[in-house]
């Protein structure tokens, strides 16, 4: 019997995604949004609930949790939904061991008080990402680039349009180059334009702006191609 309690982001190193926020409007002020180490956080724009912190538990407490409060399994991915069930079902998963105990209490505890078992649960529902943001530059020429694991924090952009109301261009890149790329752009709070660019020649370009790597691609007939290792 396999036990696990993951999300299918869960089972490698993420793709890691490059963000640049450019502000077209002067009385916007990124620096707002920095914490007290100068780096960009989400946190400034929607704070992650006291509970959640300091608390890593290991593959399987949520879902004796999960179990012990009798929740419905919520799992787009087949896969990884068919082993759910099938650990609700095992002697071994719903064995709660002594050392997990703390663990689970936690857990439940967290979710009574905030909705959520742990940090991952609520940063995918409310920043659209898996962790805040990381390896942000310094503010400069009203521009900020971080990186983001797997996908673009959308929901983070929408609120900075909300409580700003100010105008500025949201464009992010994955490292797999020319795909999950695009732009937004916001005008006084409000969405004006969003493209996604994935497999196009104007998301290669977009892509080869934010993270490089122009030099491994060359364009032929019309559409950007990885070079061959021969050539």
């Amino acid at each position: 019997m396999i036990i696990i309690n993951m999300s299918q982001e869960d089972i490698k190193m993420p793709n890691h995604i490059t963000n640049r926020i450019t502000v077209n409007d002067k009385s916007l002020e990124l620096s707002r949004f920095l914490n007290e180490s100068g780096d960009f956080d989400f946190n400034t724009i929607i704070k992650a609930p006291k509970c959640l912190e300091d608390f890593n538990p290991h593959v399987g407490i949520i879902g004796k949790a999960e179990n012990l409060l009798g929740l419905k399994i919520e799992e787009s991915h087949p896969m990884l939904r068919n082993l759910k069930e099938q650990n609700r079902h095992s002697d071994i998963f719903n064995k709660l061991l002594e050392r997990d105990l703390p663990d689970v209490v936690r857990a439940c505890e967290n979710y009574f008080e905030c909705g959520y078992f742990y940090w991952n649960d609520f940063n995918k529902d409310n920043w659209d990402t898996k962790w805040n943001a990381y390896e942000s530059t310094e503010i400069e020429n009203d521009t900020i680039d971080f990186n983001t694991a797997w996908s673009s924090p959308y929901k983070v952009i929408e609120k900075i349009a909300e409580i700003t109301k100010g105008s500025f261009t949201h464009e992010w890149a994955d490292e797999d180059t020319g795909h999950n790329v695009g732009f937004s752009v916001y005008i006084n709070g409000e969405l004006s334009q969003q493209e996604e660019l994935s497999k196009t020649k104007e998301g290669y370009e977009l892509a080869f702006k934010l993270k490089g790597d122009e030099e491994y691609y060359e364009l032929v007939n019309g559409q950007y191609q990885y070079k061959d290792e021969d050539d």
